[in-house]
């Protein structure tokens, strides 16, 4: 016969307490004193109780889902992301549901709508399909990662920074010629300061420099990007052939696979090439040459955007104004050197 859930009537007869003091247990746990407390949860063990999260959610109207939306899995950087976030779940009041847009603004639409059905509460964007002009006009907070949040809140990395350093640990080795590859980054993103940042500081210093972009239609497939590598190869060894040359590259997934290209058309890394990358991902650490990389702090950035997501929801909860204080909160990146600079000192 199949086992009855125990309810909070069973909850209260065992206990000798009202059915409105085992309510605010699972509700208003602050509210009781620790010693009603204790007694509720011997209860709760003794009849081997398991909360019917689904049934408090359609009770209270708080589901506690968080939606979140990425543009992909090729980019080694929302892996990462995507990664902290699960790992802080059991200490999260919140549950996550995950989407991947495929860069398209109407599977975008689709699944914010599909969210909704489920009532989410919140929700956290990794894609830039949607402008948050029209994110902001959702009847939840919503918060950007990387990308334009001029009518939402952020959590960003300091990009400016980052650049900074990269440049000047290339320079600092030496290199003759600087280079950067990215993939024609939109300037309402904050990480268009990779490709604005490098190309002042070349023209301050007075370095020759070449950037590289790479056709937004090509970005994530490989054997093309392997192809528009070695092109960008070729073009390296006949420019510059007795130069030694750094690259700043604007991910870490973009700087293995021209690691890898780089290495099968000749050329020796780092005493002819310095590559760094940006996003300290697995795949930097991972690569047959440990790669130099600006390191995001992925952690710091969850549990900033969980923390701001917190107090967004609390404002929403005790004001009555349409929409939360908008927030925009920089995280600042830390260079890591590895093997594939030369790491003059």
């Amino acid at each position: 016969m199949k086992k009855q859930n125990a309810t909070y009537g069973d909850i209260a007869n065992y206990t000798n307490l009202s059915k409105m003091t085992i309510s605010r247990y699972f509700n208003q746990p602050h509210s009781l004193a620790d010693e009603t407390k204790e007694k509720i949860e011997e209860a709760l063990k003794t009849l081997d109780y398991t909360e019917n999260k689904f049934a408090k959610a359609l009770s209270s109207g708080k589901s506690g889902i968080i939606g979140i939306i990425t543009p992909n899995f090729f980019y080694n950087f929302y892996t990462a992301l995507i990664d902290a976030f699960i790992r802080i779940y059991p200490k999260s009041p919140y549950k996550f549901l995950v989407f991947t847009s495929d860069n398209s603004p109407e599977t975008e639409r689709s699944f914010i709508a599909e969210l909704l059905s489920y009532r989410i509460e919140g929700l956290i964007i990794l894609s830039h399909m949607l402008g948050s002009e029209e994110l902001c006009k959702y009847p939840f907070p919503v918060i950007g990662i990387e990308r334009e949040s001029e009518f939402i809140s952020s959590v960003d990395t300091d990009n400016v920074s980052g650049t900074k350093q990269a440049v000047k640990r290339l320079l600092q080795d030496g290199c003759e010629v600087l280079i950067h590859i990215n993939t024609g980054t939109s300037p309402a993103l904050p990480s268009y300061a990779r490709i604005k940042i490098f190309e002042e500081v070349a023209v301050r210093t007075g370095t020759p420099h070449q950037c590289f972009m790479i056709p937004v239609e090509i970005h994530t497939d490989v054997h093309k990007l392997y192809a528009c590598f070695e092109k960008v190869c070729k073009t390296l060894h006949s420019k510059y052939p007795h130069k030694r040359i750094g690259a700043f590259v604007c991910n870490d997934t973009m700087a293995h696979l021209f690691l890898n290209s780089a290495l099968t058309n000749g050329f020796k890394v780092p005493e002819q090439l310095e590559i760094i990358g940006f996003d300290n991902s697995p795949v930097s650490e991972q690569a047959i040459l440990p790669i130099s990389t600006v390191g995001q702090n992925v952690n710091r950035i969850v549990s900033q955007t969980v923390r701001l997501l917190d107090r967004q929801l609390e404002e929403k909860k005790n004001l009555s104004k349409d929409a939360p204080t908008q927030k925009h909160l920089i995280i600042k990146p830390k260079l890591l050197l590895r093997k594939t600079t030369l790491n003059i000192k």
